[in-house]
Formats: C-alpha cells, sequence, structure tokens
C-alpha cells in the first residue's frame, strides 16, 4: 500500500497542468470508484454470473427456468457469498479502499489550492 506522499506525487503528476473542470470530474470519478468498493455493490456484481449462465442456458433450449432453479441459484450464490465472497470482497475493500481515500482527499486539497 502506498504512503500518503506517495498517493499525493503521484496525484499532482497525473493533474498537474489539467483543468478545473477536468479535476472535479477526477474528483466526481474517486467517489464512484469508492462506492463501488461497498460490499452490497460487490454482491450484486456478483450475482451476475449467477443470473446469466441460466438465462443462456434457457435461451439455449437445454434447461426451461422455474421457480424452483431460479431459487437454486439464489440458494447457491448465498452459499458462495457466505463461505468464500465475502471474505474475498472484505480483503478487496481493505486493500484498495484507504488508498482511494487518501487520493480524494489530496484532490480536494489540490482544488483547494488551485481556489487560493
Amino acid at each position: 500500500m502506498k504512503t500518503y506522499n506517495e498517493i499525493k506525487e503521484d496525484v499532482k503528476k497525473d493533474l498537474d497542468g489539467k483543468s478545473e473542470k477536468y479535476i472535479k470530474r477526477y474528483l466526481k470519478l474517486l467517489i464512484i470508484l469508492r462506492v463501488i468498493f461497498s460490499e452490497k455493490v460487490l454482491w450484486i456484481i456478483s450475482i451476475i454470473p449467477w443470473l446469466i449462465v441460466p438465462c443462456i442456458i434457457h435461451f439455449l433450449g437445454f434447461l426451461v427456468i422455474t421457480f424452483n432453479l431460479a431459487l437454486f441459484f439464489l440458494i447457491a450464490h448465498m452459499l458462495y457469498w457466505i463461505f468464500k465472497g465475502r471474505k474475498d470482497t472484505h480483503e478487496l475493500i481493505d486493500e484498495s479502499s484507504p488508498e482511494i481515500e487518501m487520493m480524494i482527499q489530496v484532490v480536494k486539497e489540490i482544488i483547494d489550492e488551485s481556489k487560493s
């Protein structure tokens, strides 16, 4: 994980000479990225393959999707989430979230400096 000073140098290098509009857009994208790295959003993203695979099998004609089958895939996803997904998600969040927070703080400082 990078330190605050390393992140500050990298962000300043990336935003050097950019317009204020670009920097504000950069900040908004970082905030969106912070929201994406939440457990609920990653849970929703992880359920997508569990929904797509049965739909593909259904459209190919191999399977008729019933309520019981949909319930099976939902329960399978829940079991996946309980035993593996939550742990992997927390590792990803714990690794990425502090850096994203520091980047947001640095960009806010750059915006404040440019206003002064």
